[in-house]
């Protein structure tokens, strides 16, 4: 009698390396669908978990994770019928978070051009996103690296500064900008005295409430110049005459004369 004995041989599974992966630090990742054969291959992961991915044995996926800061080179070994196959091999790149520096609240004067305000924060590289002044005259901002320079008209808004790194968005941070208005002055109207004759105050009017006044250009006639005052003082004239300047002033703004 001839014995007749069957022998199999499995074929050798083999694995299709994802494309390299790049993610966002903190975000929970999707899963990855991973390739080979035979049709019944299942695999091996390993080499993720300084990233936040833990080892894996007989899966068909890279599960979802939620990705920490660094690079990872990951491992993917194929496995059927009690064969094991070659491991292919790819990169998992995990972004930091980016940052922003608040530049603190911001005070202008209406009409009159800012200065950039640069923007600061993590990591390297970033760029931030401004939007919300509209309203005071700030167009909202996209990829930048400063708060432009811009005319600013009255009011007050609140800004948002939103930090934005190899695609990924950190958490955005908000700041004040008010833009108090321009300083007016009315004119007293021009004015007669008689020399050595104490003149009476003479009120002085303006917008807004808390104006005040800088006074220049009566030296000659007796009028000493004045800084921030709400009048034009008393004072002994002086045979003469003198073109006399106005100027309003409040919250750090002046007004034109």
């Amino acid at each position: 009698t001839t014995a007749v004995q069957t022998v199999t041989v499995n074929p050798t599974p083999s694995a299709t390396p994802p494309d390299v992966q790049a993610y966002c630090n903190g975000l929970l990742t999707t899963p990855i669908n991973l390739t080979g054969s035979p049709a019944e291959v299942v695999f091996d992961i390993s080499g993720g978990s300084s990233i936040g991915l833990a080892d894996q044995t007989g899966v068909t996926d890279i599960p979802a994770f939620t990705a920490s800061t660094g690079t990872a080179t990951i491992h993917i070994t194929p496995r059927a019928n009690n064969c094991i196959g070659p491991e292919v091999t790819f990169t998992i790149t995990v972004s930091p978070t980016p940052t922003v520096v608040s530049p603190g609240n911001q005070t202008f004067c209406s009409g009159v051009a800012t200065s950039p305000i640069p923007l600061t924060g993590t990591p390297s590289g970033l760029t931030f996103n401004v939007s919300g002044g509209l309203a005071v005259g700030l167009s909202d901002q996209t990829g930048v690296t400063s708060i432009p320079s811009f005319t600013p008209t009255t009011g007050n808004t609140t800004i948002t500064i939103t930090p934005v790194a190899d695609n990924c968005t950190g958490t955005p941070i908000t700041i004040n900008i008010v833009v108090n208005p321009t300083p007016t002055a009315t004119n007293p109207g021009d004015q007669t005295f008689c020399s050595g004759t104490a003149t009476t105050p003479i009120s002085l009017t303006g917008t807004p409430p808390g104006v005040v006044f800088d006074i220049t250009g009566g030296e000659s006639v007796g009028l000493a110049d004045r800084t921030g005052v709400s009048a034009i003082p008393s004072f002994v004239p002086v045979t003469g005459s003198a073109t006399v300047r106005i100027t309003p002033r409040t919250n750090n703004c002046t007004g034109p004369e």
